[in-house]
């Protein structure tokens, strides 16, 4: 099989898998408090007093940055996260070409990483 259909097929898939977030307000935990932390920092609070986590600045700052833009969509943070997804993944995969080990363990390991939302990488990795 050519490069370009690899790339095409884990593009497709890691879209494909994304899909449900971008129906869903919240995914997980953790992107709601980084929500909570971009609007505290969207009205005037500061990060790490009034709004406080152990994660560093710049990710609340980015969320900060989007919904001062976009407003407060949950669905397009989620689609703007795919785009930056995909992106590192076509920068990886390459990066990649000249890999130590084998094409499709590289794929598939650059698809696991990036490819997949957390929780269902997790449920499929316990499942295993």
């Amino acid at each position: 099989m050519k490069p370009f259909y690899w790339v095409l097929i884990i593009f497709s898939t890691a879209f494909i898998l994304r899909i449900p977030a971008f129906f869903n307000p919240i995914v997980d935990g953790d992107e709601a408090w980084y929500a909570v932390s971009a609007n505290v920092i969207n009205h005037g609070g500061l990060i790490y007093k009034d709004a406080v986590d152990l994660k560093p600045p710049l990710l609340f700052y980015i969320y900060a940055l989007q919904f001062s833009v976009f407003g407060n969509d949950m669905r397009l943070l989620h689609f703007n996260t795919t785009f930056w997804i995909l992106i590192t993944l076509k920068l990886k995969l390459l990066l990649g070409k000249k890999s130590l080990y084998g094409g499709v363990l590289r794929r598939f390991t650059i698809f696991r990483k990036h490819c997949l939302p957390q929780d269902l990488s997790l449920a499929i990795l316990s499942s295993a």
